[in-house]
């Protein structure tokens, strides 16, 4: 079922709650008569929207950017073995007969970011009312002390977004990362020319299936449309001197002495003990970082041969890439219209 949602701003001269305010509801006691709980957005996070209320979206959280091309090189002899030893007068080649060196690649960069999210029950009303409950969780755009009200400092403490749930809690952000394992056949040309007491070696080339993988701890940062809302807890019931605190409302019709909260468009609420600001140009997940230095074998065999020997490869040969860039991420959000009581 899709509903509006908007939040609602109570007066001092005493409070009107039409059916389909919403509160957030931290309490251990049943829900109010005149109340329900309110499931429609479980699991999600809360956006503002000046539009239709009810829309959901968003919820994939990984992303896949690629690193730096990187690897290549030349392929080294092995300097270990008497018949592959350069002498003197010969003349060696570590690149390919165009000049190239090999192994050039890339690697996929798997990036799963889970959101921190301020968890809370929310209830709605189903008669009218002329108070808001004990234990009722109320938002506002300032930290202005208010009567009959605490800082709920479980959520303004935390840097979660606000997310319907079944209960009262927080989650800090999670990252994981995964790479690409990649096979890149490639291969060496070693050219020796002159006297040699064992043998001339020309073109000896080393193919090789290089498959290795990495590691990788990035730096990863959060761009997302917000706003930061402190959140308050009703120590008693509410009728009168709650001005500035705000609610959720369903319904299509915005009632007198409530007007819409401007900049909410699109914007997800954050909980936070300095409200106010709205930051954030889109919903991207900014990444960087160095993926681990990893060494490749290239076995002991080429095509070419010193008296019917194989020809070794120096097997251990580092490398590692860098990866950077921006890419689309969004928590699940449920939009809701947010608006304020001005009397």
């Amino acid at each position: 079922m899709s509903q509006r949602l908007r939040w609602h701003y109570s007066s001092a001269s005493g409070i009107y709650l039409p059916v389909g305010v919403v509160v957030g509801y931290d309490s251990n006691d049943p829900v109010p008569t005149g109340w329900e709980l309110f499931t429609d957005a479980d699991g999600r996070s809360l956006m503002g929207t000046d539009g239709t209320s009810g829309v959901t979206g968003g919820g994939d959280y990984s992303v896949s950017l690629s690193s730096t091309s990187s690897g290549s090189h030349t392929g080294p002899y092995d300097t270990g073995v008497s018949n592959w030893r350069v002498s003197t007068g010969d003349t060696y080649q570590n690149n390919g007969p165009d000049g190239t060196s090999y192994g050039n690649h890339n690697h996929t960069v798997t990036i799963t970011r889970t959101p921190a999210r301020n968890n809370c029950r929310l209830i709605r009303v189903t008669d009218e009312q002329k108070k808001i409950p004990a234990g009722a969780l109320l938002m506002s755009e300032d930290s202005t002390q208010r009567p009959y009200v605490v800082s709920f400092d479980t959520l303004n403490n935390a840097s979660g977004y606000m997310t319907a749930n079944t209960s009262t809690s927080t989650s800090g952000s999670s990252t994981s990362t995964s790479v690409t394992t990649v096979s890149v056949p490639h291969d060496h040309y070693k050219i020796v020319t002159g006297s040699r007491s064992v043998a001339t070696v020309a073109d000896a080339i080393y193919p090789s299936n290089m498959t290795h993988s990495h590691s990788i701890s990035p730096s990863v940062s959060e761009d997302v449309k917000r706003m930061y809302l402190m959140v308050w807890k009703a120590t008693e019931d509410i009728r009168k001197d709650a001005g500035g605190l705000i609610v959720m409302y369903t319904g299509t019709v915005l009632p007198a002495g409530w007007s819409w909260l401007t900049d909410q468009n699109d914007r997800f609420i954050r909980n936070s003990s300095s409200p106010g600001a709205r930051s954030g140009s889109g919903y991207y997940l900014n990444v960087s970082g160095t993926l681990s230095t990893e060494g490749h074998a290239h076995g002991t065999s080429g095509s070419g041969s010193i008296t019917g020997a194989p020809i070794p490869h120096r097997s251990l040969v580092t490398h590692n890439h860098s990866i950077g860039g921006t890419s689309s991420w969004q928590p699940a959000y449920y939009k809701i219209k947010l608006m304020k009581y001005i009397g």
